[in-house]
């Protein structure tokens, strides 16, 4: 299945709820707070890593996994790009799935909404603002901000979390995971975009993946899960 198929469109904005309690003072001091914070992360630079990666030779290994009614399939594949983007399998079958592994690097776009709910002042008290405490990522000292949706909330969105290089404001790690349900269907979803240190110190493509549960009637459930890992980068 062509990936951006399965990537169901991140509609982050919904009614709002009327049953949420407003935030306290303390709890509106650390969303100015983590609000500010935000403003000084440039996003841009995660898509430029793409950028730069896709443009370096390297491998991808990809990991396609779907599992329903008929049972579990799986396949993996690892291929060799170059610099001029050809592409060479090394491993895995070559029956389509290596276009799926282009997609999947391609997808830094989709799996970051441009305009999220949070920064909506509309439905910005439909969220909790955290940051939390500092941490190593590639032995790099990384910021840590979370934002989730509070009790209560209709928003699709639930939980995203940002890592920011603290020595280079770039935004190495992304995640997002999204709840939605309708009357005979409901979806659980996860994405990750994240970099790694390549060439020269830049960062670079690490790790793609989208994780979809859905649930659908009559009580049947179906599991995509698609994975791409960037490695072994030329300069």
């Amino acid at each position: 299945m062509h990936i951006t198929r399965i990537l169901v469109p991140l509609l982050l904005v919904t009614a709002s709820a009327d049953n949420i309690l407003p935030p306290s003072s303390e709890e509106q001091q650390e969303t100015r707070s983590v609000l500010d914070t935000l403003q000084t992360i440039n996003t841009q630079s995660l898509h430029d890593a793409f950028i730069l990666g896709s443009n370096l030779p390297h491998h991808r290994h990809l990991m396609a996994q779907r599992r329903d009614g008929r049972g579990l399939s799986m396949h993996k594949q690892l291929v060799r790009l170059s610099g001029d983007g050809e592409m060479l399998v090394i491993h895995g079958a070559d029956d389509g799935e290596a276009e799926g592994s282009g997609d999947l690097a391609a997808l830094d776009s989709l799996i970051m909404p441009g305009e999220p709910a949070y920064l909506n002042p509309r439905f910005r008290d439909e969220f909790e603002f955290h940051i939390l405490p500092d941490t190593l990522y590639w032995d790099h000292p990384v910021q840590v901000i979370e934002i989730t949706a509070r009790a209560g909330s209709k928003q699709d969105l639930r939980r995203v979390r940002y890592y920011v290089d603290r020595a280079t404001g770039t935004l190495v790690d992304y995640r997002l995971e999204r709840n939605s349900s309708q009357i005979l269907y409901g979806e659980h979803s996860h994405y990750v975009l994240s970099l790694r240190p390549g060439p020269d110190n830049a960062w670079v493509p690490y790790q793609v993946g989208i994780a979809v549960t859905m649930h659908l009637p009559p009580q049947r459930t179906r599991l995509i899960k698609r994975e791409v890992t960037f490695y072994d980068y030329d300069s």
